[in-house]
Formats: structure tokens, C-alpha cells, sequence
């Protein structure tokens, strides 16, 4: 008797252990990317004397992204872009974007975008709602975002893709610079970025 009550505790034991040990090995955090600014590509497009479409873009783009695939309101994104940044092949240009034409760069340094909510709608295709901030003002937007590809790295370091287009009115924060005719106030963007796993 003394043996089996022996047995039946130790079995006991495992299957305790089993227990606690079960929701451990299948519970999994969710993945945190950081932005990589070498493979991240922020492009803007605005029409100019409504004759083209004139293109610039942002050399550097900074942030972290959360990805949880099996429970979306786990994830986030939080986006930041100093406009310090642009490039527009011209460097007057560039000077007079900076100024308080338009993105008032030295009061505010840069623009970000943070998330509030994220909804996965396909496999591989979310919508993001939040806020974007930029030359002083916030406004909610909400856009589609792509899962574009994941793979390794020259390190062997995770990295995951995403992208999104969208179009804003830049008269929505205050830039009514040259609305006259001579620029138009929707704004193209185009973003591309590529995350590297943290560990």
C-alpha cells in the first residue's frame, strides 16, 4: 500500500507539473520589431501648378512594432519621422518645408504616427486606426497596412515587411502654403518598412 501511495503521488506530481507546464509552452508573447531606417522608405507625392505630381520623400524613419497575429489588439505601431529628414533633391526647397510654410521644424521636430487600434480584416492585411501628428496638429486617421514578407537577414536576425498608401489634406494641419494654384493640398504617402526582430 505504502508503494502504491508512493506511485500515486509521484504521478500525481507529474501530471500537476503537465498542468502548469501546458499553458507555458503554448502561450506566446507577441513579436517586437524595431524599424530599420536603412530599409525604410517614406515617399510623398503633391501635384504642383496642377500640371504633375511632384515627389519627395523622408530619409529617415524610426519606431516599433508589436505583432500578434492570433490577438490583434495586442499589437501597435508607433511611427516617428523627423522632417528634418526631407529630401526633395533641392536644398531650398528642402530649407523653405522646413520652415513655417509648412512643417515649422524648428517648434516640431518631427511627426509620428501611434496607434489605438488594429484589426486584422485578411490574412496578411490589417487596419490601423490612430493618431498622426504633424507641424503642431493631431488628427485620427485610419489605413490599411500590408504584411509584405519576412525572411532573415544577413545575421540571420528576423525581419518582417510592411506597407500602406493613404492620402491626407495637408490644410488639415495648418499648411495652406500655395493652395492658391500652385501646390494641391492632398498629399500621396507612400510607406515601406522593414523591422528587425528583438529578442
Amino acid at each position: 500500500m505504502k508503494a502504491f501511495a508512493g506511485k500515486s503521488a509521484f504521478f500525481a506530481a507529474i501530471v500537476a507539473l503537465g498542468l502548469v507546464f501546458i499553458p507555458l509552452q503554448t502561450a506566446r508573447a507577441a513579436d517586437v520589431y524595431e524599424v530599420d531606417p536603412v530599409h525604410s522608405s517614406a515617399i510623398f507625392g503633391i501635384e504642383h501648378l496642377g500640371v504633375a505630381m511632384f515627389y519627395g520623400s523622408f530619409n529617415v524613419i524610426e519606431g516599433k512594432i508589436i505583432l500578434d497575429d492570433d490577438n490583434p489588439a495586442a499589437c501597435s505601431v508607433a511611427v516617428t519621422i523627423p522632417v528634418k529628414k526631407v529630401d526633395t533633391r533641392n536644398k531650398m526647397r528642402d530649407d523653405h518645408l522646413k520652415s513655417k510654410d509648412f512643417f515649422k521644424a524648428a517648434d516640431y521636430p518631427d511627426m509620428s504616427f501611434k496607434s489605438s487600434r488594429v484589426e486584422k480584416i485578411a490574412e496578411g492585411l490589417y487596419e490601423v486606426q490612430g493618431v498622426f501628428s504633424m507641424a503642431g496638429t493631431a488628427r485620427d486617421m485610419t489605413f490599411e497596412v500590408a504584411k509584405t514578407g519576412v525572411g532573415l537577414g544577413m545575421q540571420k536576425e528576423a525581419r518582417i515587411g510592411f506597407s500602406a498608401e493613404f492620402t491626407l489634406k495637408r490644410s488639415d494641419f495648418g499648411m495652406v502654403y500655395g493652395l492658391n494654384g500652385l501646390l494641391g493640398d492632398e498629399v500621396k504617402v507612400c510607406l515601406s518598412v522593414e523591422g528587425i526582430k528583438k529578442e
